[in-house]
Parts: structure tokens; C-alpha cells; sequence
């Protein structure tokens, strides 16, 4: 397995930000603790103020904290995903390339995997639960929320326009997409799905699945993967390599 770009730095600067927000939080409620302070030797009157805006910094400054620890825990289990499913296709031939990671014109996709069974967009998700896809509709314990097959099918159209707008010679490549779910404790229930929607441990099957379908040779899997990484192809296309035996 080449790893063409190891990633990451999206979400780590999604966790930076939120213990930055974090680190704010903290200072607020340390501002409000003293100012409540320095009011308690004053008249009735006077210590109705700095009660009145402790009380109201404490409580917006419990909501922020919510919010910022509900993110800071999704995006740690958004990295972990995303490592595990790198670990996993790491066990792939040196025919395979991962990129990691891909910013393109529609945002961040998590993991693009070139090879013989052709270019497949994987869409990382670690939830627990009672997970419920319908087509493209999604809920999590009951909970509608941002659909993930959207997300996978708006990364292969990312990838397809990219590649047909600047090596128009690769417009006709299919790109396949995917949902991995990594957490092994949730429940998964499937209908009618608009993409592929897999358990991480069914993940390489379905990879194999594909190499039934189609064997693309060699020198177009290098093609597609110097275009989607220029700057591998300056570095030589192994240097990246994971052992496939890892």
C-alpha cells in the first residue's frame, strides 16, 4: 500500500479549535467567579449587578461548554475512525494509493483509495448506537442528522469534476463511494442506500467485491493518482509506502 498523503490536519484543527474555545470558556468562568467575588462586600444594591452578569455568564458559558466538549469528543472520534480505516487498507498490495485527507472544490474527503478495482471515495464515520439509513436519509438513535451517503457522493463528484477538468483524458472514470461505519458496538439498518454502506470489518470484502467488476491497469491507477497528489509524482509514488503485511 502507497500512502500518497497521510492527513489528519483537517481534523486536528477542528480539535485545536475547540480547546481553544475551551481555554476561552475557562477564562469566562474565572472572570465571573471574581467578579462575583468582588461584589460580595457591597450594598444590596450594588451586588445586584455583578450577580445578575455572573449569573448570565455562567449560563451562556455552560451552554458554549456543552457545545464545545459535544465537538471536541466528535472530532476525537472522527480521528480514530479515520485512523482505523488507514490502518485497515493499509493491508492492500503496493498496488493501491490513499490519499488522505483530499481538499478539493466541495470540502474535505476523508480518504480516496485508487487501485485495480478502480477509485473509490470513503466516507469515515464512528457513531454508536442504533444507526438507520434510508436512500439517503440518516438517523442516530432516532435522531435525524447530516446525511453520510450526501457527503460520500458529494466527494466521488468532487474527484470525477477534478479530474475531468484537469486531465480531461480521465473524464470517463467512475468513482465509486462509500460509508464505513468503525465503531464495532453500533447497530446498523440498511435500505435502499444510495451508496455503498459498510462495517469497517466488511470494508476490505467489499474492495474485493470490486475487483470483480474491473482490473484497471497499472499505469492508469499511477495516472489518477499523480493527478488527484502532484506533488507525490515529484517525490516518486513509494515514497509513502506502507507494507501490505502490516
Amino acid at each position: 500500500m502507497n500512502v500518497l498523503r497521510v492527513g489528519g490536519e483537517y481534523l486536528h484543527e477542528q480539535e485545536s479549535r475547540g480547546w481553544r474555545a475551551l481555554a476561552m470558556i475557562t477564562v469566562a468562568l474565572l472572570l465571573a467567579a471574581i467578579v462575583g467575588v468582588l461584589g460580595q462586600g457591597s450594598s444590596a444594591i450594588v451586588r445586584f449587578l455583578p450577580l445578575a452578569f455572573t449569573v448570565g455568564l455562567l449560563v451562556h458559558a455552560g451552554r458554549a461548554l456543552r457545545t464545545v466538549l459535544r465537538r471536541l469528543r466528535a472530532t476525537r472520534k472522527g480521528r480514530l475512525g479515520e485512523q482505523l480505516t488507514t490502518q485497515l487498507v493499509s493491508r492492500l498490495s503496493d498496488d493501491y494509493y490513499l490519499i488522505n485527507d483530499l481538499v478539493l472544490a466541495r470540502g474535505n474527503i476523508d480518504h480516496v483509495l485508487v487501485g485495480p478495482t478502480g477509485i473509490l471515495v470513503v466516507e469515515t464515520k464512528r457513531v454508536s448506537g442504533e444507526i438507520a439509513c434510508h436512500g439517503d436519509w440518516w438517523t442516530v438513535n432516532g435522531r435525524p442528522v447530516k446525511s453520510y451517503s450526501k457527503q460520500a457522493k458529494a466527494g466521488a463528484l468532487a474527484v470525477k469534476t477534478f479530474l475531468a477538468t484537469h486531465h480531461p483524458e480521465l473524464r470517463q472514470e467512475y468513482v465509486h463511494a462509500a460509508v464505513v461505519l468503525t465503531d464495532p458496538l453500533c447497530r446498523v439498518t440498511v435500505r435502499n442506500a444510495q451508496v455503498a454502506v459498510v462495517r469497517f470489518s466488511e470494508l476490505l470484502a467489499l474492495i474485493a467485491a470490486l475487483a470483480d467488476k474491473r482490473c484497471m491497469p497499472p499505469a492508469l491507477v499511477q495516472s489518477i493518482a499523480r493527478a488527484l497528489v502532484p506533488a507525490a509524482a515529484g517525490r516518486g509514488l513509494s515514497a509513502g509506502r506502507v507494507s501490505a503485511n502490516r
